[in-house]
């Protein structure tokens, strides 16, 4: 198996842009409330308030007014999560890992419940959304035995690597690098995500 997996090893997945959609829905509704026409193929990074010209506080309110939003209960899944998620609790312990912010927890579980029954826990990297610093993703998943994580993020995936977590990376606008180093391997599809993890 890919990075010496074995069969009963912990493993880790973000959430956001890897289970369920997050920036498409929120980008699509700050649109239609500020008469703007941001899209994916517009984030370079993954800083929301670089892309739409505002301050990160007001980005983190415009985060938290959307996820207070009854709209952003059913967030649509990335395609081929769900059953990849299932394929992978056959043969690993799963956790989520997550840059959320502890406070968003009830909505999270709401956003991810059809995940829930192969998920051990869901383990967010900020204690407060208002001051949102997120605590090392690398720190988190080395403290919960992970020998590798699913990812966007690149910055986290560095940051994992850096404590010896190897990462799965999938493709976005954000996360581009034409030098990933061994440890980091990009793919485009959870069903390339399965074939890669389990051959």
């Amino acid at each position: 198996m890919l990075y010496g997996l074995k069969p009963g090893d912990t493993i880790a997945t973000d959430i956001d842009e890897v289970l369920i959609y997050l920036l498409d829905p929120f980008v699509k509704n700050y649109n239609s409330i500020h008469q703007t026409n941001f899209k994916r193929e517009d984030f370079f990074t993954y800083n929301w308030w670089e892309v739409l010209g505002i301050s990160k506080q007001r980005s983190i309110e415009e985060y938290q007014k959307f996820m207070e939003n009854p709209a952003s209960d059913d967030l649509p899944l990335i395609q081929g999560s769900l059953e990849g998620v299932r394929a992978l609790a056959e043969v690993f312990s799963i956790n989520a890992v997550t840059f959320r912010a502890k406070e968003v927890e009830t909505k999270t579980n709401l956003q991810i419940s059809q995940f829930s029954g192969y998920l051990n826990q869901i383990v967010f990297g900020s204690t407060s959304l208002v001051s949102w610093t997120p605590n090392s993703k690398g720190k988190i998943t080395k403290s919960l035995d992970s020998k590798l994580i699913i990812e966007d993020s690149l910055s986290a995936a560095y940051d994992c690597l850096s404590h010896g977590i190897p990462s799965v990376l999938l493709d976005y606008p954000w996360n581009q690098d034409n030098n990933l180093p061994e440890g980091i391997l990009r793919v485009k599809t959870w069903d390339e995500i399965l074939k890669v993890i389990l051959s």
